[in-house]
Formats: structure tokens, sequence, C-alpha cells
């Protein structure tokens, strides 16, 4: 059966944590004396931007009471979410290059400035409470994007023994949709799809854990069933919320900016340092995976580069 198409939702609202343009902004040190055109500078920038959705990680699915005769077959089924998660793609960029240009200053430094952009409305269009609001402003919602509004800038004379040209944009996912491309599946003989954090939320749940109404559920052999496609978590810090089912008034951050930034700076830093991580099994994946098609599991050539570049101590939270 082909999916629905998801209905539009309102524009997100844009919680800034600083003032700034991409250009330039508050916050910049500058170092007074021109030069000329001749002289060689080392332009560093840095900038990251992270797409999410929230979608459900557990149920509390129990066997519900059915009847089943020769005259028909009756029964009820509901599920209640118990917890849920972020799925995300991150896009960091690291750069330094080589410029020759006549400045009014002989050095420039601007800090990396970001903003939270959240939606009270989740991809299927449903409500979970405001995003909005003077106390809000660090709330995530059911989906948005953390944006990179001031990116870093570092311009100071270059030195050979120092400075080396370089442009590194990452691009990854904390997901995997893995898939089994037959009606019968033959075992480890799996499909590993495009990225897409807008995929509908039974492919975020286990056979246990979702409802059965037999539209994505194949059969496995004598080992039982399997879902068709499933979303599995690979790296990140997903913010994984317990307790129950999601609303806007459960975030840490809900009516409280001071336990919001924290909450923001988390996952923030958090996030990046798996960016420069080389541990095997902390790597977000690239978007289209192409080596893992017929295992079981993401493989290594699927993993995105590691960024030596990125340092999150030109961030900054004010």
């Amino acid at each position: 059966m082909p999916e629905a198409p998801l209905p539009p939702t309102p524009a997100p609202v844009d919680n800034a944590l600083s003032g700034g343009t991409w250009i330039s902004g508050t916050g910049q040190n500058q170092v007074s004396g021109a030069v000329s055109a001749d002289s060689a500078y080392a332009e560093i920038t840095q900038w990251l931007t992270i797409d999410y959705t929230r979608n459900p990680d557990w149920t509390d699915r129990v066997p519900q009471p059915s009847v089943r005769n020769l005259s028909y077959f009756s029964g009820t089924e509901q599920v209640n979410v118990t917890s849920t998660r972020l799925h995300f793609n991150i896009t960091g960029h690291t750069s330094c290059k080589k410029v020759f240009q006549a400045y009014g200053t002989s050095a420039f430094y601007q800090p990396q400035k970001f903003s939270v952009l959240a939606n009270e409305f989740d991809k299927v269009g449903t409500s979970y409470g405001i995003v909005d609001g003077s106390g809000n402003a660090f709330v995530f919602g059911p989906q948005g994007s953390v944006q990179t509004i001031q990116p870093y800038i570092n311009r100071v004379p270059w030195v050979d023994a120092i400075h080396t040209a370089y442009s590194l944009t990452q691009t990854g996912t904390t997901d995997g949709m893995r898939e089994w491309p037959f009606t019968m599946p033959i075992p480890n003989q799996y499909a590993w799809l495009p990225s897409n954090i807008y995929r509908p939320y039974r492919d975020y749940e286990s056979i246990e854990s979702d409802i059965y109404d037999n539209v994505d559920e194949v059969y496995n052999g004598p080992g039982g069933r399997d879902l068709k496609r499933k979303s599995i978590r690979m790296a990140g810090n997903c913010l994984l919320m317990g307790g129950g089912g999601y609303n806007t008034s459960s975030e840490p951050g809900y009516g409280d900016n001071v336990a919001g930034i924290q909450n923001l700076i988390s996952f923030i830093e958090s996030n990046c340092g798996v960016l420069t991580n080389s541990g095997a099994q902390q790597r977000f994946i690239k978007l289209i995976p192409t080596v893992s098609n017929g295992h079981g599991w993401i493989q290594s050539g699927d993993w995105i580069a590691i960024n030596p570049y990125y340092n999150t101590g030109f961030h900054d939270y004010t």
C-alpha cells in the first residue's frame, strides 16, 4: 500500500541563542592595523546544522482480548508510547583557506552561535504543546532544527609552519533504515535505504511494540515474524525521553531557559564529539548507504569520515 502524503505543517519558531548575522555579529574581536592586498591570511571557518524529528522508541504493548470462532474474529488493540527519541541528520563544516586581500584590520575573530527552530506540530500534523514564549527558548518540539546563525571565523596572518589549507563538510545521520527486499526473506539479505527523518512512525518500532495490522510485516521462517522495515539507531545523543508519551511540557527546557540551555549545550557538544570520534560503535552513517546492502548491520564503509578539525571550543552559548 503506498504511503499517504504527509500534511504540511506551519512554519517553525526561531528561538535564537544570541543576536548575530552570518557575515558579522556581536562577539567579534578585531586587531587594528590595516594591511596591503599582498598579505596572506588564514581564514578559518566552522558551522553546524542538525535537522531532527522525534519518534517513538518503545511502547507498552500487551496482549488484548480477542475472540475467534467459526463465525467471526473480533478484537481491539491499542498500545501506548512509553519513550521517544530523536532521529536527526547532522552536517558539520570546517575550512581553512589562504586568502590575499587588503583588510582594515590585521586579525578578526567571530565565535560560532546557534539558533533553535522548533515546530509544535509533528510530521503528521499533530500538536504536542507550544514551543514559543519567553520561557521556552530552548524547547525542541516534535521536529525542527538547530542551526548556526553566526559561523566561527578566525582570520590571522598566514604562517606556513602552522596553517594548512583544507575544506571538509560531513553529513551523516543517526539511523539506518534496514529493509527486507523479498516477500519471504532469506537470512541476511537486507537492503539499507536512504536516510529519511520523516518516515512513518511504525518504522521505528520492533515487531513486539507495534500494532498488528499486517501492513508491513513479513514472515521470517520458523523464528516467527519480523518487520519489513526498521529504523535502527546507530550513533548520537538522541535525547531519549521516557515516562510516557511526548509533550512539549515534558522537555527539560519547558518554562525553564536555564535547564533548556544546558540540555541544548549537552546535545550539541556530545554530537559534535561523534563527528571527531574514531570509535567503531559511535559513528554517524552516510545518508545513502551503499556498502552495507546484503548485511544485517551497517558496515564501516558507510560511516562518515572523521573530522579532525571541528572544535567545540569555538561555540558561544551566551
